[in-house]
């Protein structure tokens, strides 16, 4: 996104909001929503008191470097977020919409925290691996897949790429079986 906004027109960047508005929306049409949750680590822009998709690009950084901050978010916060996702779904959505929550298994390239990548990963990861799993488990209509799981306690030869980051195909598509088979969805209503 952040290289199609930078050499958008404000006409460009406003058409390509308003397409992504539609494109979440269509969650409230769905039987299935998945929440994939990905890392801890979050950017704040203090002037709208936002958060940010992704990081800034580094000309924002240093041309307005005090406007953003990067924010590790804790368990509370976590929690917090996952408590009002599902709260606007069940508001808007069908009442037998069915959730599922799942830890993206693809590690921290880097971290803007304090601490070593793989300490920082773990830390997100298991905070997230926590909050997914307690929030299924008192919450109706919640499920939790274990993608995080299958990867972790998988042979490492057989689940990543050369890059050690980037997951084999095979192991993509182990995990895609797996979840199909569980909740009954044909692949191709997936997408």
């Amino acid at each position: 996104m952040r290289d199609q906004a930078r050499k958008g027109t404000l006409n460009f960047v406003r058409t390509r909001q308003e397409r992504l508005r539609q494109y979440f929306g269509r969650a409230f049409e769905a039987d299935l929503v998945i929440i994939t949750l990905g890392l801890t680590e979050t950017w704040l822009d203090r002037t709208t008191r936002l958060a940010l998709a992704e990081v800034p690009s580094p000309r924002l950084l240093k041309q307005y470097g005090n406007r953003f901050a990067c924010k590790v978010l804790t368990y509370p916060e976590c929690a917090a977020v996952i408590k009002s996702i599902y709260t606007i779904l069940r508001k808007y959505d069908k009442p037998d919409l069915k959730i599922v929550i799942t830890v993206s298994p693809v590690p921290l390239e880097r971290t803007f925290s304090d601490q070593d990548v793989i300490v920082a990963n773990m830390m997100s990861k298991s905070t997230l691996r926590s909050v997914a799993g307690a929030f299924a488990a008192v919450t109706n209509g919640v499920d939790y897949f274990p993608s995080l799981e299958a990867v972790m306690f998988s042979a490492p030869n057989l689940v990543w790429m050369k890059d050690q980051r980037n997951m084999e195909y095979f192991m993509v598509d182990r995990i895609i079986s797996e979840f199909v088979h569980r909740y009954g969805y044909d692949c191709a209503n997936l997408c």
